[in-house]
């Protein structure tokens, strides 16, 4: 279990430091399309992953905080969903707006996924 929440934590920390801030800064649509289809892919597998460890952790705090963990990881996929799918459909003249509170909101996932990460580093399981 160590061993699985080790590979969890380092990946997400992956995610957190590169993928949200590629995935922002990307203006081209095949680019992002097909950088946000390989980051999904992570980010679904991830939460697979947490899903599939948090029943074997014996300790309940051990449980809750992976779990949390895994919530983060999935608001963070969803906000990036939403958000990927804002900027590519829509016309940037016309919903800037919109897609500067999506980036907010992707900003602020990410920072809760940092906070749940912070917290399972402290797990021995």
């Amino acid at each position: 279990a160590q061993r699985q929440l080790d590979d969890i934590t380092q990946s997400c920390r992956s995610i957190h430091d590169s993928t949200v801030v590629g995935i922002l800064h990307i203006s081209d649509p095949a680019a992002l399309r097909s950088t946000w289809g390989t980051a999904r892919a992570q980010l679904v597998s991830l939460e697979g992953r947490i899903s599939y460890l948090v029943p074997g952790l014996v300790d309940p705090g051990a449980q809750r905080t992976v779990t949390e963990l895994g919530a983060a990881v999935a608001g963070l996929r969803g906000a990036l969903d939403s958000n990927v799918a804002l900027r590519l459909d829509a016309e940037q003249s016309e919903q800037a707006e919109l897609v500067e509170a999506s980036n907010n909101t992707v900003r602020s996932r990410s920072d809760q996924l940092q906070i749940a990460l912070q917290q399972a580093l402290y797990i021995r399981a």
